[in-house]
């Protein structure tokens, strides 16, 4: 990546953007996000775990071997996953869910700059008032 990186365009910063969202729950979108990022840095349950959209920003740092978490402050890449479930369930007891996205920001020779956004997998053909507010909301 780094060769290509420097061959194609030697001083551009490259910036994709990739939105991860299904139609259901628990179809797996968090972990092709974990898979990509080659350690435990979601929060997984057996029914909707992904309470707000979660981005992870991913920057190119030639000086960095293992992923370094830069945001949020002060929780290594072994806490990140226990964090962000704390953060969900915190927003399940208080609100469903939320529009607010929770911000994450990781720094590694392996990865290109990049931008994944993890979106709640949500049933879209619900008749409760709450539930499609709820999918609208986060969507």
């Amino acid at each position: 990546m780094t060769e290509f990186r420097e061959m194609v365009s030697p001083g551009f910063t490259w910036t994709w953007l990739i939105p991860m969202k299904g139609h259901a729950s628990s179809t797996g979108k968090s972990m092709l996000v974990q898979n990509f990022l080659g350690f435990p840095c979601v929060f997984t349950d057996s029914e909707v775990a992904t309470r707000c959209p979660v981005t992870y920003k991913l920057h190119y740092n030639a000086h960095v071997q293992a992923p370094r978490v830069m945001k949020p402050k002060g929780v290594d890449r072994e806490e990140l996953a226990k964090h962000l479930g704390q953060h969900m369930k915190q927003i399940e007891s208080e609100l469903q869910f939320s529009h607010e996205p929770y911000r994450v920001e990781i720094e590694s020779d392996a990865y290109p700059d990049l931008e994944i956004i993890d979106l709640p997998g949500l049933i879209s053909g619900s008749d409760n008032p709450v539930e499609r507010n709820n999918i609208e909301m986060t969507t």
